[in-house]
């Protein structure tokens, strides 16, 4: 499962990359919760850059179909904050006023269990 999973994370990585997205982190949640192992976190340089970054990194659904990734999307309309949900990692495309102000990086490096 771990390779999975890392192979996964190094796509989405790989594609926030090509699609010039910002300031990328990745928080291991394996530990402070059950429901996904990894968050990835990006900056987006206006609504439509976030739009592009989301809906092709939706599209790795179909490189990992065998594992049944979702693929779901949240927030895409609005373009300021948008969600995707890969099953075992959730990606968070923000713009920066949006990432600042939730600072999710600090929210998930301080759980403590």
């Amino acid at each position: 499962m771990n390779d999975e999973i890392t192979k996964l994370e190094n796509c989405v990585i790989s594609l926030l990359n090509d699609f010039k997205a910002k300031d990328i982190k990745i928080i291991n949640t394996s530990k402070s919760t059950a429901l996904f192992d990894k968050i990835i976190i990006a900056t987006a340089t206006s609504n439509t850059h976030a739009r592009a970054i989301a809906l092709n990194t939706s599209k790795l659904q179909k490189t990992f179909k065998y594992k049944k990734i979702k693929g779901h999307i949240e927030g895409i309309d609005n373009g300021e904050w948008i969600v995707i949900d890969l099953n075992y990692i959730i990606v968070h495309i923000m713009q920066t006023s949006i990432r600042n102000f939730y600072n999710l990086e600090d929210y998930w490096n301080n759980i403590t269990l």
